[in-house]
């Protein structure tokens, strides 16, 4: 039987020797710009990316900007867990564990139940939707306790979107999938 935990290791191993394109970056910044799915959301979490990850940067500046209300995870390493947190600037932010940006400890919480959609960031997805992120599974613990309307975007680049990503019982889809080429709901089947 195969170890699925050793098969995203060797699969993280391989997307991680694809490093992201700095057009793609740009892409994938304009195809969440014209977004029709994130389009009249007014709550959104999106992500301080690391140095492997679609940096998300520029719009968040930009749905700032707009009024969105932006926020971004902040990580409780003790018990595992991450809360969202309101941005209220770019730059908001210090660089604490594992040189992770966070935001200001006196950023406020918001609840899921407000947030109307995620970015998620990952080293990869699949077709299926199903994230290939670090190992933490901080986001999925996270999205375990959202609502069903929250629209989950998994943010990677086309070619990190592969057939198929080894899957455990804990792992939590995204709802759609944003690469260069544009934005697409995943019709996921049923295992």
């Amino acid at each position: 039987m195969v170890d699925p935990a050793a098969e995203k290791a060797q699969l993280r191993l391989r997307l991680r020797a694809r490093p992201i394109a700095p057009d793609a970056h740009v892409a994938i910044d304009e195809q969440l710009e014209t977004s029709t799915a994130l389009g009249s959301c007014k709550v959104v979490m999106a992500y301080l990316a690391m140095p492997d990850e679609v940096d998300v940067d520029s719009w968040i500046a930009r749905a700032l900007h707009r009024g969105v209300s932006v926020c971004v995870p902040r990580v409780h390493w003790e018990d595992r867990t991450m809360e969202a947190v309101r941005l209220e600037r770019t730059g908001d932010w210090v660089v604490g564990r594992f040189g992770l940006r966070e935001p200001a400890a006196t950023a406020t919480v918001v609840p899921i139940e407000h947030i109307e959609a995620v970015l998620v960031p990952g080293l990869g997805f699949d077709l299926d939707g199903f994230r290939l992120g670090r190992g933490g599974g901080f986001y999925d613990r996270y999205l375990a306790g959202a609502p069903s309307a929250l629209m989950r975007l998994g943010i990677a680049p086309d070619e990190r979107i592969v057939k198929r990503v080894p899957r455990e019982s804990w792992d939590e889809p995204v709802s759609h999938l944003v690469g260069e080429r544009g934005v697409r709901r995943v019709d996921r089947t049923v295992e």
